[in-house]
């Protein structure tokens, strides 16, 4: 057997993510299990953050993005995921930081059939409900949402997929003209 044909067999990186990731769907939890969340690990910039598993349906690499013009400059354009046509946004850009060149990864809402879009993806966390503390303003470039989770002296700002749709839904509100709103 050549190298080539067992490292063939090996799975990605990306897909051993994919994999735990809908294992944690899966799995029913279990006796202490219960007294953990799971979060979803990413930098925006040099930030880390985290997000609820429970806010996203999926995860997915940003592969085909169909660019459409618009007047919110977080709007990237869409894309096609499980024969739907989603609009991807800017996670970044719509919490503040620089516009990203090329996000290599989209997470969809759980809660809306929108796409947000980022670069860096750190991986999945297991946290303990009560480990996570209010936020510290100095510990990141913007301001991070309520809620820090604190992890081998990492700080990772919690971004609440709620408050993101929410977000998203008053720029769109605010961005047509008064007769339509």
């Amino acid at each position: 057997m050549s190298m080539n044909s067992r490292e063939s067999r090996l799975p990605s990186p990306a897909a051993q993510l994919r994999q735990a990731f809908d294992r944690s769907f899966a799995e029913a939890p279990q006796g202490e299990a219960a007294l953990f969340d799971d979060f979803l690990a990413f930098h925006l910039g040099a930030d880390p953050h985290a997000m609820a598993l429970a806010g996203i349906a999926r995860l997915l690499p940003l592969s085909a993005l169909t660019p459409v013009a618009s007047t919110m400059p977080e709007w990237l354009g869409i894309a096609g995921v499980a024969g739907a046509v989603l609009p991807v946004y800017d996670l970044g850009a719509l919490l503040g930081y620089p516009a990203c060149d090329r996000p290599r990864w989209m997470v969809v809402a759980a809660a809306a059939p929108i796409a947000l879009a980022f670069d860096a993806l750190d991986g999945q966390l297991r946290h303990r409900r009560e480990a996570a503390g209010p936020a510290a303003s100095a510990e990141f470039q913007r301001p991070p949402e309520r809620e820090v989770l604190r992890m081998a002296g990492l700080a990772r700002s919690v971004v609440s997929m709620p408050s993101v749709l929410a977000n998203i839904k008053s720029r769109l509100r605010d961005s047509l003209p008064p007769k339509e709103r």
